[in-house]
């Protein structure tokens, strides 16, 4: 009777530590899970504000780069060189604002992104070079333009769909 007693207390004793290690790895999951969607969550704030402002930053340097060599232009007075001047100084503001926001955050960029992101930013400072180098009087210069903006564009399309697939997910 008396194994009979002790087999019982060191079996509900072994069944009780079984049911607190049990709780106690439980309760540990639970954490690791609570951080990793805490680290997620983070991530995911960080990288939406990221690509919130680079959007802004991209679309004003397109605005500007469009505006260098566009096909129609209306004649506001503006004497040629002082218009250039203007314009390049338009451009030069809007690419000061968009390459440090690529650069200095690119370790919270997909790499895709930083990518097409650089290589956005180099077109359009060739884009701004030919602009202020060649002559409006040269063969194909307003075509070379138009080439480079259509370039650029389908840059800013890849970065679109890929800010899309990080955010919504695959497509």
């Amino acid at each position: 009777m008396e194994t009979a007693i002790i087999s019982t207390i060191v079996g509900a004793l072994a069944g009780f530590a079984t049911s607190a290690l049990l709780i106690r790895h439980k309760e540990k999951e639970r954490e690791l899970t609570e951080r990793q969607l805490f680290v997620h969550h983070l991530q995911f704030e960080t990288e939406f504000k990221l690509y919130k402002e680079l959007w802004e930053s991209l679309a004003k340097l397109l605005y500007s780069v469009r505006s260098l060599r566009p096909l129609f232009e209306f004649n506001t007075g503006e004497a040629e060189e002082q218009k250039k001047r203007r314009k390049m100084t338009d451009v030069s503001a809007a690419f000061n604002s968009y390459n440090p926001l690529v650069y200095c955050n690119r370790p919270f960029y997909a790499p895709e992104i930083f990518k097409y992101a650089c290589e956005l930013s180099g077109k359009a400072y060739e884009e701004w070079l030919e602009f202020g180098l060649l002559n409006p009087l040269t063969a194909g210069y307003y075509e070379k333009g138009f080439r480079n903006i259509m370039y650029i564009e389908k840059i800013a399309d890849k970065i679109c769909e890929a800010i899309r697939v990080r955010i919504w997910g695959e497509r």
